[in-house]
């Protein structure tokens, strides 16, 4: 329970100190749309490094398994806002206009599959999808992939690294260990796995 307050208490640090940053250097309407857009990517990062950790130190984060979806959820609202203000501020509104913009594109797709996470993301849908909630649910790894791709398009660092300011260098790098620990913990599993069939 402590570890869980904990996690959240870091979270709301991690959100209000982005709110900070991004409300004393831009525009309200870059305010919302970058606000909105690295807290959302922030908070799919955490959800998916929890999982590595507990495999690689259960003792320590197995605790930290009971809020994620909580977090995913959150996940999706902050998504949501995100969305919106790039359609209201961005494009006026002309959905159609989105399809000009390919990393705006691969942006959408993630928000369409994450939409899929979001509504099966109960104890109904566990129940009546059966091991089909658990592939679904894997979907999480291409949203992943999608948002940073997204994310790394759209902060300008191809026209080299002093385009990006230094919360975009920080999420960055959250990204880079968030792929780090997913190896990591795909390796262990691999590793366990393994030798309990060497132990039959």
């Amino acid at each position: 329970m402590q570890k869980t307050t904990n996690l959240f208490t870091l979270i709301i640090l991690a959100i209000v100190s982005l709110l900070s940053y991004f409300m004393a250097v831009n525009t309200p309407t870059t305010f919302f749309t970058q606000f909105s857009g690295l807290t959302a990517f922030m908070l799919l990062c955490i959800t998916l490094i929890i999982g590595p950790l507990v495999v690689l130190n259960p003792k320590v984060f197995a605790p930290l398994l009971e809020p994620r979806r909580s977090i995913g959820i959150i996940t999706f609202v902050f998504v949501l806002i995100h969305f919106f203000s790039v359609l209201i501020w961005g494009f006026q509104w002309n959905f159609l206009l989105i399809f000009n913009f390919p990393p705006i594109v691969i942006g959408f797709f993630a928000a369409v599959l994450m939409s899929i996470l979001f509504l099966t993301s109960n104890d109904y849908s566990m129940r009546k999808l059966g091991k089909w909630w658990k592939r679904i649910h894997r979907l999480n790894y291409i949203i992943f992939i999608l948002a940073f791709i997204h994310f790394v398009w759209m902060s300008g660092i191809f026209s080299g690294f002093d385009q990006l300011n230094i919360v975009e260098f920080i999420m960055m790098i959250l990204g880079v260990i968030t792929i780090i620990l997913q190896v990591s913990g795909f390796v262990k599993r691999k590793r366990m796995s393994s030798n309990k069939s060497n132990n039959v």
